[in-house]
């Protein structure tokens, strides 16, 4: 219908050219013909549009919580549901068996089991061999209902930059199929998809990494192809091509510059010396939002500067991020709590709702404003996320109370003597 369209109005605009046609005048055939196919383009225009729109809202659907319940009506856990956004997303070396195994008693919402950056050239192979053990055992767990629902997602190799080792993990991301939710591809460029499309499970979600300048100016085109279901920004590599300092001490570029400054000109420096990584995510971010992507922020760096992962939370809130993703498990409870609406917040969703209900198809109106569907679908999320936060941690509480009231065995430990005596 596209194609005849525009075949015809170029027919049209052709025709409009000609000597005839001005000669026609306003009242000719003609004149009534283009009004007719003006009018025509209007409704077409409109039609496509409206198709457009709804794509885009079954796309965001995850995002907004257009599922947040089950057909039973009972809340779902976003750590049990691949079709929302996760909140929390732990970094998992596929090469540690021992980091592999303690995912049973972690609450992320998502793990990715890395085969990329933290994992040696030396140890690829180890590297995708623990992650299978890994996954078919927590597979016959799962068949045995000995561990509950994790959702994991492989990272590969680049498929650009290391084509040896992104084959190689693509073959196991296809052998482990329905086992997983699905990979997560790093540095990713427009060409990237048409590497890969041919190995990924039909079921599989594709994460996409943007860590490079390229990825970065890229991610209009990359959306576009609707090949890719979450973007995760990675700062570590994007902050090195684009030649930022390492720090902003005096081991960082300028020497003497960064001695004696005062605590508002080192807060003003670090301000600044995000501003890239900033604009950068705000890039990726505004190209997901328009194609209906959801987005999460990179890592902290720091594990134990509690302070500054509540800073970098904050700011992780502010630019619009629908989660984090995380180096280490004390990051994940106040990740999870951040992304859990206030009362107030939820407060103001129900209030929404409500009205909504109220005003059946007419104008409804909250604390003086006018309600748009936006506001809709942004209190089905915030409701969604205020139910599945609230049953994680009555679950948490309930899992704590167990423990308490059933205590380990303390390990016994040989004595100095013993040692001795065994050696």
């Amino acid at each position: 219908m596209l194609t005849s369209a525009r075949l015809l109005n170029r027919r049209v605009g052709l025709l409009s050219t000609t000597p005839l046609c001005r000669q026609a005048g306003e009242g000719g055939f003609f004149a009534s013909f283009q009004r007719k196919y003006r009018e025509f383009e209007l409704e077409r225009d409109r039609a496509l549009d409206k198709a457009e729109e709804e794509e885009l809202k079954e796309r965001e659907g995850a995002i907004y919580g257009e599922d947040e319940l089950s057909p039973s009506g009972s809340p779902k856990l976003v750590r049990e549901d691949p079709r929302q956004c996760p909140r929390s997303v732990l970094f998992v070396p596929g090469v540690k068996p021992k980091a592999l195994s303690k995912i049973y008693t972690l609450h992320a919402d998502c793990f990715i089991l890395d085969l990329e950056d933290s994992v040696g050239p030396a140890h690829k192979k180890e590297a995708r061999d623990q992650v299978l053990k890994f996954v078919l055992e927590y597979h016959q767990k799962r068949k045995e209902n000995q561990c509950d629902y994790k959702r994991i997602i492989v990272r590969i190799n680049s498929p650009d930059d290391d084509t040896k080792n992104a084959l190689f993990d693509l073959n196991l991301v296809g052998e482990l199929g329905k086992y997983i939710e699905g990979v997560a591809v790093p540095k990713v460029r427009v060409s990237t998809y048409e590497l890969i499309k041919d190995y990924i499970h039909p079921e599989h979600a594709v994460w996409g990494f943007f860590e490079s300048p390229r990825s970065v100016i890229e991610a209009n085109e990359i959306f576009k192809q609707k090949a890719y279901q979450c973007a995760v920004m990675g700062y570590n590599d994007l902050a090195a091509e684009l030649q930022l300092p390492l720090t902003t001490t005096v081991q960082g570029s300028g020497g003497e510059l960064y001695q004696n400054l005062s605590p508002a000109e080192l807060e003003s420096l670090r301000v600044v010396s995000r501003l890239p990584l900033w604009n950068s995510a705000s890039q990726v971010l505004l190209a997901a939002r328009a194609h209906g992507v959801y987005c999460l922020d990179g890592v902290f760096n720091h594990p134990t500067d509690h302070v500054g992962f509540q800073r970098d939370l904050r700011h992780c809130l502010a630019l619009g991020f629908n989660g984090k993703t995380l180096i280490h498990p004390s990051q994940i409870s106040p990740t999870n709590r951040a992304y859990t609406p206030s009362a107030e917040t939820v407060a103001w969703a129900t209030q929404v709702q409500e009205a909504v209900s109220r005003s059946q198809g007419t104008v409804a109106v909250v604390n003086g404003s006018m309600i748009e569907e936006l506001h809709v679908r942004q209190a089905k999320r915030i409701l969604a996320l205020h139910r599945s936060g609230a049953l994680d941690a009555e679950l948490q509480q309930k899992e704590e109370t167990e423990a308490a009231s059933n205590p380990r065995p303390p390990r016994s430990t040989p004595s100095r003597q013993g040692l001795k005596s065994t050696s």
